[in-house]
């Protein structure tokens, strides 16, 4: 049985209401479930390395942590060389928007007749002279 166009809606409205409602929960704990994963991720390095090289605390604990730094460095490398990419594809999809809705405004200014060019041009005017008197009063 297919859901209908309403039922569809309202399904969408009432996920979208119990995560507003949770957003405050989701936001406080949201660090400290990143956290536990980082600590879960640290303690499996920490046992696997001291058993495959049978070492003591301290010594483990040097290794996890420059072994935790050279994949941070890693992917934060990796980001960097992605960064100029990201930049580029964000630019044009601005540039292609821009385009379209410089379109899309010429495109309606041509359709429009001279009286209401005529209107819009004294309603423009009339709120530039009503700042230009808040701003100068």
């Amino acid at each position: 049985m297919a859901l209908s166009a309403t039922h569809k809606l309202g399904i969408a409205g009432l996920i979208s209401g119990v995560l507003y409602a949770l957003s405050d929960v989701l936001i406080e704990y949201l660090p400290e479930l990143i956290h536990s994963a980082f600590e879960a991720i640290e303690w499996t390095i920490d046992v696997v390395i001291e058993h495959i090289f049978h070492t003591d605390l301290h010594t483990t604990q040097i290794i996890t942590f420059y072994l935790m730094l050279l994949i941070a460095v890693f992917i934060l490398y990796r980001l960097i060389h992605r960064i100029p990419y990201w930049l580029r594809a964000i630019k044009n999809t601005v540039t292609e928007a821009r385009q379209q809705v410089q379109e899309q405004i010429s495109d309606y200014w041509h359709e429009v007749s001279a009286a209401d060019k005529l209107k819009c041009l004294a309603v423009l005017m009339l709120g530039l002279g009503l700042m230009l008197l808040g701003l100068l009063s």
